[in-house]
């Protein structure tokens, strides 16, 4: 025996995966949807006695002229259509409910779920391409399970019902009227298929098109400054020419189903009046039959044409589905301790023995073999050359990452053995790019501990050498700052986001290049809250100002992954020639 050929049976495990992807969506909502089939079920039930009832007009009140059974018609008809249209209200709400639903469902899915995602998560999924999916795969989805389930469901009971009828009516007259059927289905499986991936290449060129548009706008002072509008335009105009490709060959696929179908249906009704003259021609079909006939097989072409229709839409909503499916299942959360240490009392030692880390698809490791031990309220600078590691190595220490070797420990405890939440609440994380929320001055730095009160954030912000200018704000510490306007300079958001992680008062500080791009008054006011926290808790600090180093009691160099040297200043002069060839720049261009 031969097996089935790969392309026919492609298209049917297609759809049956497309509709098992949409179901887990609209699982949580099963009986809901339950109630919805059945009422698709009675609107289906209305077509077929519809048709009944054409055959019943034909016979009794035109051939036969009996107008006896009038009123009873009149009263037929207007409770198949009363009934009809209160099924319909309710089955449009319930299912437009219930889109609704699975969209919020999905938006909130995949906005916890990112939520929870490590820095090399967006490696793979950059903003912009999260955003196309949360919001035009989101609506997609929305309207697809809105139309698709409610139509498949609606069209196909429709057709069900009345071909039963038709069946019970003459079964030969429907074998020739539903010959239709098979001949639709290799056109439509293959126009579908086309769809599919023409779909597919649609939703990662709008995916594109975000993503560089978020780009453009985030680097817009850089492009006008470098006079690069011509360059971004070429850019843009380029992704969205290729949009309109992609549009231009859907809209062809998509615009054949509609002459394939009627070219298919108009052969089953040729047939369908063929054979039907010559039933009745030989005493087999009434009239009135034949014409009930024909008013069904139209009631069931209408759904076939639907049904055809909504291929396009399931290829749509399918690719959604699945383009959402790819974010979840990339999952890099870290993983909790199943049973996490607690520490009653954080000192703030650290300690580092065999860490290596290698980003994903790199092939060199970022780090190698660091070993590293750094004393309760110590101040330690790391220094190096870019590219060296540092970096990497500051963000493992509130486990912004997972070392691939070796550990990092916390006065004595592997992290990994610490709940996420508490190591956080202890270690207190100062990055070079300053993210303000579009919030208030205070609640910006309480967001670095939400139950803080005000005397935590004035303690804070005094800590930070912050208070003095916020005070100044037109609202002090209810001015409106962040978002694309912080209306701060350079030195005073960074004074600030050093207030967000002194408000909790952490045991380990990390300081990662915090005054590389201040001015000399900005790095001042770092410099000197930095002074005055020296000793009150553990201090890494990442960078290269002599300034900084001035603070450190002592100071590791890094270069290629590799500790390489650490010591005091005048000793590393001594023995280091990287520490003595990057103090030297340092002393021979000025800060």
């Amino acid at each position: 025996m031969t097996s089935p050929r790969p392309h026919a049976v492609a298209p049917l495990r297609r759809w049956r995966d497309d509709f098992r992807v949409l179901y887990r969506y609209v699982r949580p909502y099963r009986w809901a949807m339950a109630g919805l089939v059945l009422l698709m079920a009675l609107v289906g039930a209305t077509n077929a006695g519809m048709t009944y009832l054409i055959q019943w007009v034909m016979d009794t009140l035109i051939i036969r002229l009996d107008f006896r059974r009038l009123p009873t018609l009149a009263g037929a008809v207007l409770l198949i259509y009363v009934v009809r249209a209160l099924a319909m209200y309710y089955s449009t709400a319930v299912s437009r409910t219930i889109g609704a639903r699975v969209v919020h469902d999905v938006r909130r899915r995949l906005f916890l779920h990112v939520l929870e995602q490590p820095a090399l998560f967006f490696r793979r999924f950059p903003s912009g391409q999260l955003s196309s999916r949360m919001t035009h795969d989101g609506t997609v989805l929305q309207q697809g399970v809105t139309e698709v389930f409610t139509d498949v469901v609606l069209e196909g009971f429709k057709a069900l019902a009345v071909a039963m009828y038709i069946f019970w009516l003459n079964w030969r007259l429907a074998l020739v009227a539903l010959v239709a059927v098979p001949l639709l289905v290799v056109p439509v499986a293959v126009i579908g298929h086309r769809l599919r991936r023409v779909t597919e290449q649609f939703h990662g060129a709008v995916g594109d098109l975000t993503h560089h548009f978020h780009q453009v706008l985030q680097g817009l002072w850089v492009v006008q400054a470098y006079w690069g509008q011509a360059r971004e335009r070429r850019q843009f105009e380029q992704k969205t020419d290729g949009l309109l490709r992609l549009q231009r060959r859907w809209v062809f696929w998509n615009a054949l189903h509609a002459p394939i179908v009627e070219v298919c249906l108009g052969v089953a009704l040729f047939g369908l009046i063929a054979y039907g003259a010559y039933q009745i021609r030989q005493g087999d079909l009434t009239p009135g039959g034949f014409t009930s006939f024909v008013a069904a097989m139209l009631m069931v072409y209408t759904p076939l044409r639907r049904l055809s229709k909504l291929n396009d839409l399931l290829q749509q909503t399918a690719t959604a589905a699945h383009r959402l499916e790819q974010v979840f299942l990339y999952d890099l959360r870290l993983p909790e301790a199943p049973v996490p240490v607690t520490l009653p009392v954080v000192r703030g030692e650290l300690r580092f023995e065999g860490v290596g880390f290698r980003y994903p698809g790199k092939s060199t490791p970022a780090l190698i073999d660091v070993n590293l031990s750094v004393a309760a309220g110590e101040t330690v600078a790391v220094i190096g050359p870019s590219g060296a590691g540092k970096s990497t190595l500051a963000q493992l220490i509130p486990r912004l990452m997972d070392v691939t070797e070796g550990a990092v420990y916390l006065d004595g405890h592997d992290v990994r053995t610490l709940r996420l939440r508490e190591l956080r609440t202890h270690v207190g994380w100062v990055p070079q790019e300053v993210f303000l929320f579009e919030d208030t001055v205070f609640n910006n730095i309480a967001y670095g501990w939400p139950a803080a009160t005000e005397a935590d954030v004035v303690r804070a912000a005094r800590q930070a050498h912050a208070h003095e200018f916020i005070l100044q704000l037109p609202e002090g510490y209810r001015t409106v700052i962040g978002g694309e306007t912080t209306g701060l300079s350079g030195g005073q958001a960074q004074r600030i986001a050093l207030a967000r992680a002194l408000v909790r008062r952490p045991r380990v500080l990390v300081l990662d290049e915090v005054t590389s791009a201040l001015d000399s008054e900005s790095e001042a006011h770092i410099l000197a809250a930095l002074a005055e926290l020296k000793g009150t808790c553990t201090m890494i600090i990442i960078g290269h100002r002599w300034s900084m180093l001035r603070l450190a009691d002592r100071i590791v160099v890094m270069d290629k992954g590799r500790v390489v040297d650490e010591g005091t200043h005048d000793e590393l002069l001594r023995r280091c020639a990287l520490y003595r060839r990057l103090w030297r720049r340092q002393v021979a261009v000025p800060t």
